[in-house]
């Protein structure tokens, strides 16, 4: 809507100031080279909004209810992306190409629409927030004073959309509590232990967890962030814990609390909703463009083997949660393995005829598109594992202590290990390391343009590849 109004703005002006006053180029005496220019100073102004917007905070949602805050950052916002574009045509020595009238006016209209609509879709937020649609769920973890003060903080906070889901911590009191003063404050009673918010982050929707824990030690700080690593979640420190400062910029604020950040949860916020439209837009092109290939490949499976067309498999996706994950069927049905504790071997005796070309081009993952479509998987992503894979005798998580951390996000058709040389079968420790190894890479690392990368260097090796 920012952009739109950015445009907006610039059109009406031109269409007032540009065609009723100015109506032709002196120089010229036609419009038209004028309009070039002013088309391409607005695409410019566009991609520039949207950076200086989003470096000012103004597309946080913890903050898109706080008008005061969007109206005062947004017209800040705006007179210093006018004063950039001032600047750029200014040594470029092309400010006299441009009206001064026109800038004037088009600077008016984005103003007054930007800062119009702050206003009017703060009821729109604030019902979202009350549906659970913009609402930040957090966890305290702590205990005795220090956590109750935290909590009573939360609950009292309006201004932020934070619902506070109760207080977790393995002891009863810590040993500095107890040689505390009675405080005015009664001391609210723990919700659970942290195994049990583990369990919590996994099976419902939370989104943030703050350490409570004066005086901390080292080892303690580094179990806790330890067990918290894996769960896709922001966990932060409170301030009022540490007996020291840290720079600005490692904080953030919870209303008027600063936070120290540890751990952020990935491809959050937009991101988020960058990758799932690229998921949703990328899942129904390539089955379009392939829907033949898939109906043929179903085709040749029945007629090769006896058994379903589709191989229906249980393994992990986002957050540790089992999904079921869809591929060709490539065994014999009588011989499939459901819980992937033998894997696939050369000259394997249980791969169908059909299923052995399916495995060397990776046709076999095509129906994996449908749980793209679903919402399970993403095209590009960490692959998912069966439940039951292992090596030496030992599962996937047993070998690797960081395992489970690829489970942040969801897992994908192709990925930034599979890319790099480490596909097929993980039958060796050192394989299944370095699949975590990029995986976590990935993870740290996501953007759109790293997704479009891995997809063409996905093209280039499955037609290059003769292995399976």
């Amino acid at each position: 809507m920012d952009a739109a109004f950015l445009i907006i703005g610039a059109t009406i002006a031109y269409w007032i100031y540009i065609d009723s006053v100015l109506a032709v180029d002196d120089v010229t005496g036609s419009a038209e080279p004028i309009r070039q220019f002013y088309i391409a100073l607005v695409a410019v102004a566009v991609v520039l909004q949207l950076n200086i917007f989003h470096m000012a905070g103004l597309y946080k949602f913890s903050r898109l209810t706080d008008t005061s805050f969007q109206i005062r950052r947004s017209f800040g916002a705006i007179v210093i992306l006018f004063a950039v574009v001032i600047f750029f045509l200014y040594i470029e020595k092309m400010s006299a190409t441009y009206s001064r009238g026109w800038m004037l006016l088009w600077f008016s209209l984005t103003a007054s629409g930007i800062m119009c609509t702050r206003v009017v879709l703060r009821p729109v937020m604030e019902q979202w927030i009350k549906q659970g649609l913009a609402t930040t769920r957090v966890a305290v973890v702590g205990s005795g004073e220090a956590a109750t003060r935290l909590a009573h903080y939360l609950l009292g906070l309006r201004d932020v959309s934070v619902e506070f889901c109760g207080i977790f911590d393995d002891r009863a009191r810590s040993r500095r509590d107890e040689t505390m003063p009675e405080s005015d404050i009664v001391e609210m009673p723990r919700t659970g232990n942290i195994r049990q918010l583990c369990e919590l982050a996994r099976t419902q929707k939370l989104d943030q967890i703050i350490l409570a824990t004066p005086e901390i030690s080292q080892k303690r700080l580094t179990e806790l962030l330890k067990r918290m690593r894996s769960l896709p979640v922001d966990v932060r420190l409170c301030r009022d814990s540490l007996e020291y400062f840290l720079p600005q910029s490692s904080y953030e604020f919870c209303g008027i609390l600063p936070l120290l950040r540890l751990y952020d949860k990935p491809i959050s916020g937009w991101g988020k909703l960058v990758k799932r439209i690229e998921d949703q837009v990328l899942a129904l092109t390539l089955l379009a463009m392939m829907a033949p290939v898939l109906l043929t490949i179903a085709a040749l499976i029945k007629l090769d083997s006896r058994g379903p067309v589709l191989f229906k498999q249980g393994r992990y996706g986002f957050n540790n949660r089992v999904i079921t994950v869809f591929k060709f069927r490539t065994m014999y049905h009588d011989r499939a393995d459901f819980g992937g504790e033998q894997q696939i071997t050369e000259n394997d005796p249980r791969v169908t005829r059909v299923g052995q070309v399916l495995r060397r081009w990776s046709l076999d993952e095509l129906p994996q598109l449908l749980n793209v479509l679903l919402g399970d998987m993403s095209v590009v992503g960490p692959r998912p594992h069966p439940l039951r894979c292992g090596v030496d005798g030992r599962l996937f998580e047993e070998v690797v202590e960081e395992y489970a951390e690829r489970h942040r996000v969801k897992p994908g058709i192709t990925g930034w290990a599979q890319v790099h040389g480490w596909h097929g079968a993980a039958d060796t420790q050192e394989k299944i390391r370095e699949r975590v190894k990029h995986d976590l890479h990935y993870i740290d690392n996501w953007s759109v343009l790293l997704d479009l990368k891995i997809l063409a260097m996905t093209t280039y090796i499955v037609l290059k590849r003769t292995d399976a």
